[in-house]
């Protein structure tokens, strides 16, 4: 009787068919995460060239009125450290002399972006359009 002999040779598992496979599978769950998350941020409408209003005029009589933000939310008005009521009650007061005047806000580097928008939407409530960010060149 005949003995049949085996292959003693160790067999090989080719890695590339696996490895296009499990890529196939990461990038469909990296697809289906990112559709399934929604985007959310704060929708700012910039203003063109033809709705942007001229800058006041250097011989101006009535300088702006100037809110300062601080960190921590601290509110200053020429200084004056006041609560965010007292500080739309004084620029309601001020934009209501004049038709003419304005309010600009200037915030410390360290506040949030967040709170600036919302501390700037609350003073807008105040005095409308003539409430506007202060940009400070260097």
């Amino acid at each position: 009787m005949r003995i049949k002999q085996r292959d003693t040779a160790i067999p090989s598992v080719n890695l590339i068919p696996m490895l296009n496979v499990m890529l196939g599978i990461l990038a469909f769950f990296v697809l289906i995460t990112m559709s399934l998350t929604v985007p959310t941020g704060l929708e700012v409408q910039l203003p063109g060239k033809s709705d942007s209003a001229p800058p006041p005029a250097a011989g101006d009589d009535e300088p702006p009125l100037i809110v300062t933000l601080g960190a921590g939310s601290q509110i200053l008005i020429e200084e004056t450290p006041l609560s965010e009521a007292q500080a739309q009650a004084q620029v309601r007061q001020h934009l209501a002399e004049d038709e003419a005047r304005l309010v600009y806000i200037k915030a410390d580097p360290q506040v949030a972006y967040l709170d600036l928008v919302q501390f700037v939407l609350r003073m807008k409530e105040a005095g409308g359009d003539r409430v506007s960010l202060a940009i400070e060149e260097e």
